[in-house]
């Protein structure tokens, strides 16, 4: 008998991507709107998108088994939506994007400019761009500040190079101070996983791959990450080139080779420093868990869902920025000389749109890009639970950080009076500590000889520890001291039995039990705190 299958729907993201992952896919069209099918086993999930509804911007295909019929993809050029797929390890196979410029002038500039000053100008231009980017992000790493400085020193040579041979030597040696400086980022774990992964797993590493000597074939989570971003954000170079017209093909600075989009690789070049930058921000504010990747046998670390959905999902955030690039560069080679195209339409950016309408504006127009949503996930840091949006622990593990971290402190605090009382500058025993000390003392034994003059008869030390110290066990610590006026590390030794208060405090403390209910909103800090 066949297993029940379970269909739950897919869900389109804030930015407009639906990621379609597993075996067996399925993209057909039915009665007008599109089916979508994926999954593994008896987990599997359909939807169904209508035209004018659907708000999709791009499928993101993530797999090798199924199928995608002629029909979808002819919906998907209908409405606008980008097709890219992906394959498990983040190689690009194919895109697919709705018909873009088509004119044969720019194309036959594009392939004269290769040649020209004009292309060398054009490379210049975009590892130009990437060199500054990497400058300012990699400023911001701890032991960045030395690469920072000589990726700048090595900017101006950039302008003096002859080749693109020669602007990939410039490039290749800020690569080098540059990654460098990435190594020893680290990358956290939960602390159910932190045994389970290896130690080559816990920093970012070098880039290059001991298994190729290349960054393909990533050995750690960083490089996979950073792989899996730059397949995503290649897809998208390659959609734009084709949306303006030009040969993904054709480039001017990585030599033309089959099967390899040469100018999608220069262009994505400029904002290579984009995608580090919200890798490094993915880094440093997610925690981990052992099956978010897979080491294959051969040593190869691959991304595994959900992971790999929520970074398909930031394909459409790159869009724009590529888009200005691409049309930057696709002017370039419409000035060029010898090229024959008298105008040239900004479809991806609606720059010269803009532009005519910018003279008929009351008003100067505001920006109202929307920021990249944070790659966030809320999990708990302790054993990866699912936990709120704001929560960084579950409740079984808050318990057991809060007092490791209560321990932790209370040594570093003993550990620097110690050092304080080996230089002689204990503040517990100085004359201003002394003096404060002695004020209270006699405040406090003043207050005790009235109260003993107003209550003459005699108390019992086996009536408290009897009777009442029963009752303010569950009591905590710093609502006692609240009652009382006592300092809390008193009230702490009162509570454990190692101190007997004056009897004063004990028709207090009595009444403690009483009024827990009542003086709940002594403060936030002390529920649940105890000793």
């Amino acid at each position: 008998m066949r297993p029940q299958t379970t269909a739950t729907p897919l869900t389109v993201s804030r930015s407009g991507t639906v990621v379609v992952d597993g075996y067996g896919i399925r993209l057909w069209v039915k009665r007008g709107h599109l089916m979508v099918a994926d999954g593994v086993g008896p987990n599997r999930r359909e939807s169904r998108f209508a035209r004018p509804t659907a708000g999709i911007r791009r499928v993101v295909l993530l797999g090798h088994t199924g199928f995608v019929t002629l029909g979808a993809l002819r919906w998907l050029a209908d409405v606008g939506v980008g097709f890219v797929h992906l394959t498990p390890d983040g190689r690009v196979i194919a895109t697919s994007v709705a018909s873009g410029l088509d004119d044969p002038r720019l194309r036959r500039a594009q392939a004269l400019t290769s040649g020209l000053p004009s292309g060398l100008e054009v490379a210049r231009d975009l590892l130009s761009a990437k060199l500054k980017g990497q400058a300012d992000l990699v400023s911001s790493l701890a032991i960045g500040s030395e690469a920072a400085a000589t990726i700048e020193r090595l900017m101006p040579e950039l302008e003096v190079a002859a080749s693109p041979a020669d602007l990939m030597v410039v490039e290749a040696a800020a690569a080098s101070a540059y990654w460098g400086a990435w190594s020893d980022v680290p990358i956290r774990w939960v602390r159910a996983d932190i045994d389970k992964v290896p130690d080559h797993w816990r920093k970012a590493g070098g880039r290059t791959s001991v298994l190729t000597g290349n960054p393909r074939l990533a050995v750690n989570p960083a490089q996979a990450i950073l792989n899996w971003s730059y397949a995503i954000l290649e897809a998208e170079a390659r959609l734009a080139c084709l949306a303006t017209g030009l040969d993904p093909g054709l480039g001017v600075l990585h030599a033309d080779q089959k099967s390899r989009d040469s100018l999608a690789l220069d262009v994505m070049e400029a904002l290579r420093p984009e995608v580090d930058r919200h890798v490094l921000d993915l880094l440093r504010t997610s925690v981990f868990r052992a099956d978010d990747f897979h080491e294959t046998r051969q040593g190869v670390c691959r991304i595994l869902p959900p992971l790999s959905h929520r970074l398909a999902e930031a394909t459409v955030q790159w869009a724009t920025p590529l888009g200005h690039v691409v049309e930057r560069v696709a002017k370039a080679f419409a000035d060029s000389p010898g090229s024959r195209v008298d105008r040239l339409p900004t479809k991806l950016t609606q720059t010269n749109r803009s532009a005519g309408r910018d003279q008929l504006r009351r008003r100067p127009r505001t920006n109202t890009a929307r920021t990249h949503d944070r790659l966030d996930r809320s999990i708990c840091r302790g054993c990866g639970a699912s936990v709120g949006p704001d929560q960084a622990w579950c409740d079984a593990c808050r318990p057991r950080v809060k007092l490791e971290a209560g321990l932790d402190g209370l040594a570093a605090a003993r550990a620097v009076r110690s050092e304080l009382r080996m230089r002689g500058q204990d503040p517990a025993v100085s004359d201003a500590a002394k003096a404060k000390l002695s004020k209270t003392l006699r405040r406090r034994r003043a207050e005790e000889s009235a109260w003993d003059r107003d209550h003459p008869q005699s108390f019992d030390a086996t009536h408290f520890q009897r009777d009442l110290l029963p009752l303010i066990q569950e009591v905590p610590v710093r609502r006692l001291a609240a009652m009382t006026g006592l300092s809390v590390g008193y009230c702490a030794l009162v509570r454990r039995g190692l101190r007997t208060p004056h009897p004063r405090w004990w028709e207090v403390l009595q009444k403690a039990r009483e009024h827990i209910g009542s003086l709940a909103p002594l403060g936030r800090q002390d529920q649940g705190s105890r000793d």
